[in-house]
C-alpha cells in the first residue's frame, strides 16, 4: 500500500520514533522532518512510484502529512496514464 511505503521510508530514514505516525499527523509540525528530509522524500518518491514533481508542487502543504503525499501521488499518477 502507497500509504505504508511512504511512513516506512519516513519512520526509518527521519523521525526516530518508535509508534507509528498517523495518516494525518504533521510531519513537519511533529518534528519528524525538516527541509533537508523533504528533499529526499520527494527523490525517494519520485524514484519508487516514477512520477516527477513540478517546483510548484513542493510546498510544505503538499507533503505535511502522509494523507497529503498520497492524494498527491495518486493525483500523479492517474495523470500520467
Amino acid at each position: 500500500k502507497m500509504e505504508e511505503k511512504i511512513r516506512d521510508f519516513i519512520q526509518r530514514r527521519f523521525s526516530g520514533k518508535k509508534k507509528r505516525i498517523g495518516d494525518k499527523e504533521s510531519l513537519f509540525g511533529s518534528g519528524a522532518m525538516d527541509s533537508i528530509a523533504h528533499l529526499q522524500l520527494i527523490s525517494f518518491l519520485e524514484k519508487e512510484f516514477g512520477v516527477s514533481f513540478s517546483m510548484d508542487e513542493f510546498s510544505l502543504e503538499n507533503f505535511d502529512t502522509i494523507e497529503r503525499i498520497s492524494a498527491l501521488l495518486k493525483k500523479k499518477l492517474s495523470q500520467s496514464r
